[in-house]
C-alpha cells in the first residue's frame, strides 16, 4: 500500500525537518512505500526554503506545492488531496503535536483487515464509505469522540486523519459543484 502524507504548512520553519525525521523514522520499514506532499502555505519564514532542503537530501519522494499567499487549511489540504498519489492518504499538522506512530497504526490495521472495506479514519479507526457520507455528514459526529481502547487515542493525537484515495476522489470531484459540502468534509479532515 502507497501512503502519501500530506502536510498543510504555515510559518513552520522550525518544524519541518523535525517533523520529516520523525515521520521517516517512524514509517521506516514499516509501511511498504511512501511520499511526503508538503503545501506551503503562504508562510513568511523559511519554511520554503527548508521544505526544498527537504526535497533535495530526501530518500522519499518528496513534493512540494507553495502558495503565493496564506489561503487557508482547508485550500492547502485540497492542493495536498490534489498532488497526492497514495492508496491512503495521511494528514497531519507540521507542528509536532501529533505522532505519527498513528499513521503507522492505521496503516497496519489495513494491512491485518486488507477484506474491510475503508474509505476514512481517525485514530480511532471508525470506518464510514464515500456514499454514508455523501447521504449524511452529521453521521460522522464521532470523529472527534471515538474511542478505541487498544489504542488509548488523545484528542490530538486522534486529529491525524487517513482516507483513501478513492475517498479523495470522491470529495475532490463533489468539490467542484457544492462548495458547501467540501467545506464540511474540510472541517471532518482539517
Amino acid at each position: 500500500m502507497f501512503l502519501s502524507v500530506v502536510v498543510p504548512c504555515f510559518n513552520e520553519a522550525d518544524n519541518v525537518l523535525p517533523l520529516y525525521e520523525k515521520v521517516c523514522s517512524t514509517l521506516e520499514n514499516k509501511a511498504d512505500d511512501f511520499e511526503f506532499v508538503f503545501i506551503n502555505d503562504g508562510s513568511k519564514d523559511e519554511t520554503l526554503a527548508n521544505l526544498k532542503s527537504i526535497c533535495d537530501s530526501s530518500s522519499h519522494p518528496v513534493k512540494v506545492v507553495s502558495f503565493s499567499r496564506n489561503f487557508g487549511k482547508e485550500a492547502a489540504i485540497y492542493a495536498g488531496l490534489e498532488h497526492a498519489e497514495g492508496d491512503l492518504i495521511s494528514l497531519i499538522d507540521a507542528d509536532l503535536q501529533q505522532d505519527p506512530e498513528y499513521i503507522v497504526k492505521m496503516v497496519e490495521y489495513l494491512n491485518e483487515n486488507p477484506d474491510e472495506a475503508y474509505e476514512m479514519m481517525a485514530g480511532g479507526f471508525e470506518e464510514v464509505t464515500a456514499e454514508d457520507i455523501a447521504g449524511d455528514v452529521e453521521g460522522l459526529e464521532f470523529f472527534g469522540r471515538a474511542e478505541n481502547e487498544e489504542l488509548n487515542s488523545s484528542d490530538t493525537e486522534r486529529s491525524i486523519k487517513a482516507i483513501s484515495q478513492d475517498m479523495a476522489d470522491f470529495w475532490m470531484e463533489k468539490g467542484e459543484c457544492e462548495t458547501d459540502d467540501l467545506t464540511e468534509f474540510f472541517s471532518l479532515v482539517g
